[in-house]
């Protein structure tokens, strides 16, 4: 209900009111879940120094620096199959016109293959070595038990 905020004289013009919005149920309920993500993380490098940071845009080690053109590299062979929506900044990583420097960035671009992303783009490939091969890819730098399951079933 609205309540009539008008000046005394009553001729003045309404003045609205708006409700704040607070979060939805959906949205205060969903926590990242950090344990199960921490104990598939112990092949990558780049994985357990970004937990371990807490500053995003840190700027990445040397070595992490290589391993994530590794993942870069995979990401512009696959990029098709995945059909990933990049942005102007991730898109200049992944074509190699820029270096992979902050943290931040290149952990929100790997986090963008997800398991619907890759269950779609394993429904659309009909070898079943490709598929294997991009979920090796995959497995490299996700932590998402699902996809790792995935994997091992191929």
């Amino acid at each position: 209900m609205r309540e009539n905020t008008r000046d005394k004289s009553g001729t003045g013009p309404r003045k609205k009111r708006r409700r704040k919005h607070s979060r939805s149920h959906k949205q205060k309920d969903e926590q990242p879940e950090h344990g199960s993500q921490l104990a598939l993380s112990t092949s990558s490098s780049l994985d357990k120094s970004s937990i371990e940071a807490k500053d995003v845009r840190a700027p990445l080690s040397p070595d992490e620096i290589a391993e994530m053109k590794e993942h870069l590299q995979f990401l512009l062979k696959h990029r098709q199959s995945l059909q990933l929506k990049i942005n102007a900044k991730e898109d200049l990583l992944i074509n190699g016109s820029r270096e992979p420097s902050e943290r931040g960035v290149c952990m929100h671009l790997l986090r963008k293959v997800d398991k619907s992303c890759v269950e779609k783009a394993l429904r659309r490939t009909p070898d079943a070595q490709t598929r294997t091969q991009l979920l090796q890819g995959i497995v490299r730098f996700s932590s998402d038990a699902g996809l790792l399951i995935l994997y091992l079933e191929s």
